[in-house]
Parts: C-alpha cells; sequence; structure tokens
C-alpha cells in the first residue's frame, strides 16, 4: 500500500496549518470546505484535473431534478438501458427491462447505491439517448463555471473526456445541496421500491460498516470507484460540538477495494478536524472597532461598532489573539457637512497577513455643531467675515446719507 502523508507546504493558501504528519490518508486529491460558509478548509492537489469515477453521478442527479416535472412519474425499463453494463463491471441494483419504476426510485437507486442500471434509466428516459444526456451535463457544467470539468457518460466510467477537480465536484456538490431532493436523496441511508423489489442502501454506510468504521457523523455521501480513478468519496458531516458543518471530496486512493480507504480517510479527516478545529472570535458583535476624530462638533471622536460577530475557524492549538489586526481605510476626520449615511471608509480585519472580514464604515449619526470650536478654530475668518460685514454695514449707513445730502 502506497501511504501518502499530507505535508504542510500542501497549504500554502492559508487554509489550515496543520503540523507535518498530523493527518496520514491515501487520497491523492482532497479538499475540505466549511459548508456554513462556503470557504475552503483544506486542499491538496485539489485543482488537479483527475478521473472522478461515479462522483460522475452528483452531476446526473443535478440534470436529472433539473429536466423533470413530475419525480412520481413511471419510466419502463428497456434493454438498451441495461446494455453494456455487466460487460464493463459496473454495479446494479437489479432493474429488470420491462419493469415500472419512478424516477424517484431511480434518484435513490442512482444516488446512494450508486446503481448503473438506475443511471441509464435516467438519462434515456430523459433524453432518448445517453449521448444527448451527457451533452445536458456538459452545459449545465459550463453553466456553474465548471472550467476543469467534462463528462463523456453519465455513470463515471473511465473515459479521458470525463474528468474534473476536487474543488469543482465540492462546488457541485454545493450546488446540488440546495435543492432539498437532492439533499433528502444523498443523506438518505436505506430506500426500498414501493412495490418492494428493490432497497437499496448507502454504499458508504456498508462500506464503513464492512471495514469497521464508525461513519455516523457522516451526514450523506456519494461513493466512487473505478482501476483508473481509485476510490473517491464525496461527503458532508456535522461537527456537532463545535457547530460546523464540512463538506469534503477525495480521490485517488488505492484501488484495494475491500481496504475502502476512501472511507478511512474521511473519518481521518473528519475527526481531526471535529477535535482540533473550532470558531475563534476575531470581533465581538458591539464591540467598538474604531473611533475617528471631528472636526467642530460637540463630540471630539464618534465611535463606531461592529454590528456582527466575526469568526475565523483555526487550529486550536495555534490560534493567537494577537495575530488580529484592524486596519482602516478612509475619511480621518468627521466635519460638519459630513452626510449622514455616508460611507467614510473600510476597515479590514486581519488574521496574520490574511484579511478575514472587511467592514464598510458608515456614519449613522453625529453631534452637533459646536459653535466654540468653531470661533477658536477659525478665529482669523470669523474675524475677517466680521470686520468685512461691519465695514459694509457702515459703508451702506455712510452712502444712505450721502444720498439724503443731495437731495
Amino acid at each position: 500500500m502506497k501511504k501518502f502523508i499530507f505535508m504542510i507546504l500542501s497549504i500554502l493558501l492559508f487554509c489550515v496549518a496543520i503540523p507535518v504528519d498530523a493527518l496520514s490518508i491515501n487520497s491523492k486529491n482532497v479538499v475540505l470546505y466549511n459548508l456554513d460558509t462556503n470557504e475552503k478548509v483544506f486542499g491538496y492537489k485539489d485543482t488537479q484535473k483527475v478521473s472522478i469515477a461515479s462522483l460522475t453521478k452528483i452531476m446526473t442527479a443535478v440534470v436529472a431534478l433539473e429536466n423533470i416535472d413530475n419525480l412520481d412519474k413511471k419510466v419502463v425499463i428497456t434493454k438498451d438501458m441495461l446494455k453494456g453494463l455487466k460487460e464493463k463491471d459496473a454495479y446494479v441494483v437489479g432493474l429488470k427491462v420491462g419493469q415500472e419504476v419512478s424516477y424517484m426510485e431511480l434518484l435513490y437507486a442512482c444516488v446512494i447505491a450508486s446503481g448503473g442500471d438506475a443511471t441509464n434509466a435516467i438519462a434515456i428516459s430523459i433524453s432518448g439517448s445517453i449521448d444527448e444526456f451527457v451533452v445536458l451535463m456538459n452545459k449545465k457544467a459550463k453553466e456553474l463555471n465548471l472550467n476543469n470539468t467534462s463528462f463523456a457518460n453519465p455513470i463515471g466510467f473511465d473515459d479521458t473526456s470525463n474528468y474534473s477537480t476536487v474543488t469543482e465536484v465540492a462546488q457541485l456538490l454545493m450546488y446540488a445541496l440546495k435543492n432539498n431532493t437532492f439533499k433528502k436523496v444523498f443523506t438518505t441511508d436505506s430506500y426500498e421500491f414501493k412495490d418492494k423489489s428493490i432497497i437499496v442502501k448507502s454504499s458508504m454506510r456498508e462500506s464503513g460498516k464492512s471495514a469497521g468504521i464508525d461513519t455516523s457523523m457522516i451526514l450523506g455521501a456519494k461513493t466512487g470507484y473505478t482501476p483508473h480513478a481509485g476510490m473517491c468519496l464525496a461527503s458532508i458531516a456535522y461537527d456537532n460540538k463545535n457547530d460546523i458543518n464540512y463538506l469534503l471530496v477525495t480521490t485517488g486512493a488505492d484501488s484495494d477495494y475491500d481496504k475502502y480507504y476512501n472511507i478511512k480517510d474521511a473519518y481521518e479527516m473528519y475527526n481531526y478536524f471535529f477535535t482540533n478545529y473550532s470558531y475563534h472570535v476575531l470581533v465581538e458583535k458591539n464591540s467598538e472597532i474604531i473611533k475617528i476624530s471631528t472636526k467642530y462638533l460637540k463630540d471630539d471622536f464618534i465611535t463606531f461598532k461592529s454590528n456582527e460577530e466575526v469568526r475565523l475557524l483555526y487550529n486550536n492549538n495555534d490560534f493567537d489573539k494577537n495575530n488580529i489586526k484592524l486596519s482602516y481605510t478612509g475619511i480621518k476626520q468627521i466635519k460638519p457637512f459630513t452626510k449622514r449615511k455616508e460611507k467614510l471608509g473600510v476597515l479590514d480585519i486581519y488574521y496574520k497577513d490574511k484579511v478575514i472580514k472587511s467592514i464598510d464604515i458608515i456614519l449613522e449619526s453625529k453631534s452637533s455643531i459646536d459653535i466654540i470650536k468653531v470661533i477658536k478654530g477659525e478665529w482669523f475668518t470669523v474675524l475677517s467675515i466680521f470686520i468685512f460685514l461691519f465695514s459694509l454695514t457702515v459703508f451702506i449707513f455712510t452712502f444712505k446719507k450721502f444720498l439724503k445730502s443731495i437731495r
């Protein structure tokens, strides 16, 4: 077995600082997201184009859900839907020619059990042929800006034109999870067809049981395997202690199928982050974040407070509050004629050298003008105006007197 050890240099993107040898996993490509914020937490070779095996079926399900009006509609299984699956050693759930099943049943069989027969049935019933369905898959990939993704079939058979990156698979899964039906299917462990003919079970749960791995923290997953792609997994998990939802995609684990390296790697990753990572508060809600001086106003300074809590997901052992820095760019002094609701500038909240959050500084209210400060600060101008007005008054008075004298 070829062990793959993640090194610290794999996270130059400021994702997270994982000590050398802290993670010992087999997958060759990995990306982990904070699903609550859609921010990348960890990545290793996550933009490399790779074969993704049955992770392909995530796109199959997305295209299906966006092209089916009625999920209860029946589909009649044909020979074409089952053609070539046995020869390619594809896993099937056992659909029979002439059998009537609903689109919903096919979706469960496709996603949680990874049934090739159900997948082909979806593609052919929607588009008339596999090729036409693949056109829809690639069209959707372009719509989602998955520029390093291409599909050649809806099942995920090895093909030079069927590839993606773990980052783009993660982005696709995030999109898919916005669909409530997909999310329900994706997080289901077992589903029985209405006619009781077939029970499909989560391939992730079944693999976990076979490997003796506790997968209870994983809410749902799509497995994948081909000799070229290796063992793959796209999954979501919930850290109950820290109230964090994660999304993990791995590909390229060794193809020793009975070792279930994809499931082991997911357990290793989730367990490590659940144990070592949590949110750390950089700025508390309603806390003072900046004071800006004023000119000729009764208050010498106007204080601005944060209207939200700013947090950072970080290693508990490495987090240091001394690395928090606030940097303001904008108007340095508030003057009498500065308008309310005016944007004064931007406050950047840093952790180390990375901007974690940028907050607009808006003038919500200001104090009234202080006449004494105006006089003290602009005495020369005030004196000049007084002299001018006095002189003007004297001139007008003298001029009027002159006009009377010449009448």
